[in-house]
């Protein structure tokens, strides 16, 4: 009981904190939590990235955070976890894939950052991410993929639902590797039976 009114405290703060007075979006880095809250912020070279519904089609919506489970207990090739978060809603979105294979096997504790090829088939087979964000720069989107043993995902919670963590890297654009930035001040916080009905404005 206790656990899950701390769930619902959280999200009634996290969405409240999302939205100012006058109904615009104010983006904000969640806390490091471990208590189901829903989160998700992680910084891209400086840049936030944070989820946010979009409207959708045909009357449904997009939703901003997705958790994934792969395989099942006797299918050890394919077995792995996946977050998808995606910033439908504000001027330049972002988004980003965070894939975690080990914490299938091992539970809790700290994991390597592998080498991402930045696709979604197939990306289940180490631990990594890819996201793409705008460069202000050249004024284009682009795509950047986990460099190898330059950062870890920690898992502080694992099991009955929940999925929480941080996590750190370096990362290189697909089309261009002398472009490298940083991923810093990862976080995320899941309750994966309340995760489907949460709302990111």
């Amino acid at each position: 009981m206790k656990h899950l009114l701390i769930i619902l405290l959280s999200a009634i703060i996290s969405s409240s904190c999302s939205l100012l007075d006058d109904g615009e979006f104010d983006p904000f880095l969640p806390e490091a939590t471990s208590v189901g809250a829903n989160t998700f912020g992680c910084y891209a070279n400086g840049i936030l990235i944070t989820p946010r519904d979009g409207e959708g089609t045909f009357g449904g919506r997009d939703r901003g955070f997705i958790s994934y489970v792969g395989g099942s207990p006797i299918d050890t090739i394919i077995r792995y976890r996946a977050l998808s978060i995606h910033d439908y809603k504000s001027d330049k979105r972002s988004s980003l894939e965070i894939n975690m294979r080990n914490v299938v096997f091992s539970g809790e504790g700290e994991y390597t950052m592998d080498d991402s090829e930045c696709v979604s088939i197939g990306a289940y087979l180490n631990d990594n991410l890819f996201c793409k964000i705008y460069n202000y720069e050249k004024d284009i989107y682009s795509v950047y993929c986990s460099i190898k043993e330059t950062g870890f995902i920690t898992i502080t919670r694992y099991g009955d639902g929940y999925l929480s963590g941080t996590f750190y890297c370096s990362a290189v654009n697909k089309n261009d590797p002398d472009d490298i930035i940083e991923i810093t001040d990862g976080r995320f916080d899941v309750y994966s039976p309340t995760l489907r009905n949460a709302v990111f404005p």
